[in-house]
């Protein structure tokens, strides 16, 4: 074999390569795959309810029985009531600090304020962050360090008006995280979880971020689209004009 055939060989070689991958995943990425199936996989829900979970709080979606996040009654920056109600249609994000962090604090509220940039159009979206130092931490508090990172405060809300034996078994019984004082000796005055948590309109968890890397609060945006998507979905087939009974 010349070393021109050997070269055309590898041309045809690189080319179906190329041709395969173009169809089976930039073309999919762009335009759907063949036959209309979206590229973008429904997001997971968090914990169905089997013989091994239990939860006091769940929602049936289809056939199967989900945990759902549970009723609470807290208070926001302004000193304002906040409640479950207030996310009535709206999917949002949920991280925990404490504003007199100095660790992994202000790497997750500097990820919240690029994802309050990057979701600024997104409707329907809410960003709660819940104090883990209720003591300290008061409703003009939790105002002067939002307006550190910008926060625009009809979308991103920091939540108190709990006490820690009241917080602390919410969050690990409903978002299934870590809340709670640090170590005798620690130099962390809390432990708490460094995950942000995806949760959709009836409640049921969607995801867990680590809200101090990149990639991961990517990952998050992409998820965020993929949600809104279903709920627009659905909306679709739930009503379509051209299917309404006629008069």
């Amino acid at each position: 074999m010349t070393s021109r055939q050997k070269l055309l060989g590898l041309l045809v070689l690189f080319a179906g390569v190329f041709f395969s991958f173009t169809f089976y995943y930039i073309l999919p990425a762009l335009y759907g795959r063949p036959g209309g199936a979206d590229v973008l996989q429904p997001l997971k829900r968090y914990f169905p309810i089997t013989d091994e979970f239990q939860s006091d709080n769940t929602i049936r979606v289809k056939d199967t029985l989900y945990h759902r996040i549970g009723p609470f009654q807290f208070i926001d920056q302004d000193g304002l009531p906040f409640s479950e109600k207030n996310l009535t249609d709206h999917i949002y994000i949920a991280d925990f600090f404490f504003t007199r962090c100095g660790t992994i604090c202000p790497k997750l509220s500097k990820s919240l304020e690029k994802l309050q940039t990057r979701l600024k159009d997104e409707k329907n979206l809410l960003f709660l962050s819940h104090t883990v130092d209720p003591d300290y931490d008061t409703p003009q508090i939790l105002k002067e360090y939002g307006q550190h990172y910008n926060a625009d405060f009809t979308r991103w809300k920091f939540l108190s008006g709990y006490t820690r034996d009241e917080f602390y078994p919410f969050v690990k019984s409903n978002y299934f995280v870590t809340a709670m004082p640090g170590a005798q000796g620690s130099v962390d005055m809390f432990d708490h979880t460094e995950k942000m948590v995806l949760v959709d309109r009836n409640r049921i968890i969607r995801g867990y971020y680590d809200g101090t890397d990149s990639l991961a609060m990517s990952r998050l945006v992409k998820d965020v689209m993929v949600l809104q998507v279903e709920y627009q979905q659905r909306k679709t087939i739930e009503y379509d004009p051209k299917r309404a009974p006629k008069k």
